[in-house]
């Protein structure tokens, strides 16, 4: 069974200002994409419309999905998000599309950035209790 160790004192409130950015920054995000997805794109495909980013929304949904997993496991949600990212600004970008591709794709890599700096440096700050209590 893994051991898992907390941080404790003052370090841990320095931990916790990435993952505060950074669900911060992916809540708006999420919270504006879902409003998208539903207001707009949706519709549209009911409607039997031609809506011509459709493979980009599925990349956002699992992008936003990765951000809520974050909540039950940080490293998961943010390789989800950091790949979704990726992939969906490397879509836009294959079709020279470089508004869509900041707006689609950038925020998640914000994001899922900010998770993957502060899964850093929490492990540095755990690495670092225990050489002290060696």
């Amino acid at each position: 069974m893994k051991k898992v160790m907390h941080l404790k004192g003052h370090d841990k409130e320095v931990d916790n200002t990435y993952r505060v950015l950074a669900q911060s920054i992916g809540m708006l995000v999420s919270g504006f994409f879902l409003l998208f997805v539903f207001g707009a794109a949706l519709p549209d495909l009911i409607q039997g419309k031609s809506f011509d980013k459709g493979p980009a929304v599925l990349l956002v949904l699992v992008a936003i999905a990765g951000f809520f997993l974050t909540f039950k496991s940080e490293r998961i949600g943010t390789w989800m998000m950091l790949i979704a990212g990726s992939v969906t600004t490397i879509y836009f970008l294959a079709q020279l599309d470089w508004s869509s591709a900041l707006l689609y794709g950038v925020p998640f890599l914000a994001a899922g950035g900010l998770f993957l700096m502060h899964l850093n440096k929490h492990r540095a700050l755990i690495k670092k209790q225990l050489q002290t209590k060696s």
